[in-house]
């Protein structure tokens, strides 16, 4: 079933690697984040592409000048975009570090397609 030359644990880290890629991929696309501020009366909601989703404000925010209500929204948004990238970074920092990574998997799976196949 496995690719002509190939040896089967090419194949099975192969198909290990895309597993480790897929997981991370559903995981990043379902991040998100929800924050507050101006005790409750701002929440903000981010997804994953760092876009804001929702954005709720309670009708006593109306009572805070102009200025304190963009400084709660900015507040908010902020907090929850950098928890959304904290987020991501957890998802993704384990295939780019450490030894048993994705990273070095295919660099070692590349290294032994040259050897064998001269690629």
């Amino acid at each position: 079933m496995g690719h002509p030359g190939w040896s089967d644990d090419i194949d099975a880290e192969l198909a290990r690697v895309a597993r480790e890629l897929d997981s991370a991929r559903d995981r990043l696309s379902e991040v998100e984040a929800r924050a507050e501020a101006a005790k409750g009366l701002v929440v903000v909601r981010v997804g994953p592409d760092h876009r804001v989703r929702e954005l709720k404000l309670d009708s006593r925010v109306m009572r805070l000048g102009s200025h304190e209500l963009a400084e709660a929204i900015t507040q908010a948004v902020n907090s929850a975009v950098d928890e959304v990238a904290a987020r991501t970074q957890e998802i993704v920092a384990p295939l780019m570090d450490g030894p048993s990574d994705i990273q070095d998997s295919t660099r070692e799976l590349l290294k032994e397609l040259d050897q064998r196949f001269g690629l």
